[in-house]
């Protein structure tokens, strides 16, 4: 994709995203790299309305959220990924999970390490949903593991996937 689709698919993506979004939410989002839709017109956005945002932070292999705001000192962390200098830690609501693939049936393959299924595993009140580029989508079935959450929401630059319902 070029820089300007790119950049069309995450501020599309932010707009459905928006809609379903209120104060009473804290949203953990996260810091595009390598490829992964970028969430920055939506962190501007939860900034403007005053929706709590929150970042990961990895220590071993627990992931935890800490507050991010536009102020927000950063340093990198665990895998050479942006988080806050002296983390605030932050119970989120919603999760947005980066994609690096997901299908149909709510299967979806991450960057690896499990972070995000452990978190949700022991959380199943939290809404989590998969923010991916319309063209990660995998025709046919992911393979699954035992320990993998599915998800039953996913949001593109085309609009909301619901899964199972």
């Amino acid at each position: 994709m070029t820089a300007r689709q790119q950049r069309d698919n995450a501020h599309a993506l932010s707009r459905h995203l928006a809609e379903t979004l209120t104060s009473r939410d804290v949203v953990a989002v996260y810091r595009a790299d390598d490829g992964e839709i970028d969430l920055d017109p939506l962190i501007r956005m939860c900034f403007a309305r005053g929706i709590d945002a929150a970042i990961p932070i990895v220590r071993g292999d627990v992931m935890q959220f800490a507050r991010f705001d536009a102020t927000t000192p950063l340093t990198r962390g665990t895998f050479g990924l942006e988080e806050p200098l002296d983390p605030e830690r932050l119970a989120p609501t919603v999760i947005l999970l980066p994609l690096v693939a997901f299908d149909r049936t709510g299967a979806r393959l991450g960057r690896g390490g499990g972070y995000y299924d452990r978190y949700l595993s022991e959380r199943p009140d939290v809404r989590a949903i998969g923010v991916a580029h319309g063209a990660q989508e995998h025709v046919g079935h992911l393979p699954r593991e035992p320990h993998d959450v599915v998800l039953t929401e996913i949001v593109t630059e085309k609009g909301w996937i619901t899964i199972g319902k």
